[in-house]
């Protein structure tokens, strides 16, 4: 239950300080003046764009009504941009992120994209409707965004050839590509009518992380009939990992998948004692074990410059192998004491589970950044032991310190 709090805690501090996430950038006031200064970074905001001079100064508000555009230093544009989303619907003006400059140029809003050309903006639209073939009424998408493009505002580019086949991904990235291509095949190299910096986010970014840190860990045995066996636990032992992520910053800075392992060499103890009458029996369980955790992790970062705060979370698979087992047994028995020691069989086991963390990176220099972490993993399993022929339920959970260095 504490974990739980933990990271509820976590999460409820995560989004405090987002709201704090001003960025170097710029506004282009309705006078084509422009303001440099900090600006608030939301991805979802369209209507109001959020302006103050400096870290101290007071927050300016600024709507499509009193401002040309806004953007981030070597980073997203946005650029006042009158849609119509709906066909039927009245048209609206709004701030629109900016894919591609030139002669046609490509925006987004809310997962919908626009293009201009020639000072004229369109609804590159697709849709499902009904189609009747066969006897049977079936839902089809209709690709007007291909048609659109490849009949009239592609047009005077002789390599580029739509039919509406589908080949045509309704996509930030796809439609990027295309606009850009077409851009190059009529050599357009003039201006646009807000000079806005250009974005410069990779579509594809990996990275690499090296982790060291310690753990603690616990293990719980089951017997399918009578319930619970026991448990070992583990003090503070080492942990050694390597972890890879990929992330798409163009389309999200925030999101990333990571995959790696983390590898502990463990000793497991447990203690249990019985008194029967006149005689106490206490037993001490050791087990040494080489776990190896494998973590595929969904992370959500707040980026606020050289601190970036961060929560993940995801599935794990754990892989334990004993390298020896014993057990020592003290009877005493009024004063006389008798010590038994003994080997127990191997317990291995493959277990699943979830895990869940909390963590902070700071940006070091251009390509090095430096993590420090938590997290909490809880997996079950089957256990087998005596050379596979018997099994037991398990249970491992464990909590962990990692502090990485990771490049990219």
């Amino acid at each position: 239950m504490k974990y739980r709090f933990t990271i509820l805690f976590s999460l409820l501090s995560i989004s405090v300080v987002a709201q704090r996430d001003f960025r170097p950038g710029f506004v282009i006031v309705a006078s084509s003046d422009t303001l440099r200064g900090l600006v608030h970074f939301r991805e979802s905001r369209h209507e109001v764009c959020l302006f103050k001079a400096g870290t101290g100064a007071l927050v300016q508000r600024f709507t499509v009504e009193t401002a040309l555009g806004y953007g981030f230093t070597n980073d997203r544009t946005y650029e006042v941009l009158p849609i119509r989303p709906d066909s039927l619907g009245p048209e609206k003006r709004v701030f629109a992120w900016v894919l591609v400059r030139g002669k046609a140029e490509l925006f987004e809003v809310n997962r919908q994209f626009y293009a201009r050309k020639a000072g004229e903006v369109f609804t590159l639209r697709t849709r499902l409707k009904d189609v009747y073939m066969g006897n049977r009424w079936y839902r089809a998408e209709d690709r007007e965004y291909e048609r659109l493009l490849g009949a009239y505002l592609f047009a005077d580019c002789p390599s580029i050839r739509l039919n509406n086949s589908g080949g045509l991904s309704y996509s930030n990235f796809a439609l990027t590509q295309l606009f850009e291509v077409y851009n190059h095949c009529v050599y357009f190299n003039g201006s646009s009518s807000v000079a806005l910096a250009p974005l410069t986010k990779p579509w594809i970014k990996w990275e690499w992380t090296a982790y060291a840190g310690v753990g603690t860990h616990s293990l719980q045995v089951f017997t399918y009939k009578n319930g619970p066996e026991g448990t070992l636990s583990s003090g503070l032992g080492p942990l050694f990992g390597l972890q890879g992520g990929f992330s798409s910053p163009r389309l999200n800075e925030r999101l990333s998948v990571h995959l790696g392992f983390v590898y502990g060499n463990l000793l497991l103890t447990g203690t249990y004692e019985t008194a029967f009458g006149t005689v106490t029996e206490r037993s001490d369980f050791f087990l040494r074990v080489r776990s190896i955790q494998v973590p595929l992790l969904l992370r959500y970062r707040v980026p606020l410059g050289r601190l970036n705060p961060y929560v993940q979370g995801g599935i794990s698979t754990r892989f334990n192998n004993t390298s020896s087992a014993w057990y020592q047994t003290e009877t005493e028995d009024r004063g006389v004491v008798l010590i038994n020691r003994a080997d127990l069989p191997r317990l291995d086991s493959g277990d699943l589970g979830w895990v869940l963390g909390v963590g902070l990176h700071a940006n070091l220099k251009r390509h090095l950044r430096l993590n420090a972490e938590v997290r909490y993993e809880r997996t079950t399993g089957d256990a087998l032991y005596s050379g596979g022929l018997y099994s037991r339920s398990t249970s491992f959970s464990s909590l962990s310190v990692l502090v990485g260095v990771g490049f990219w």
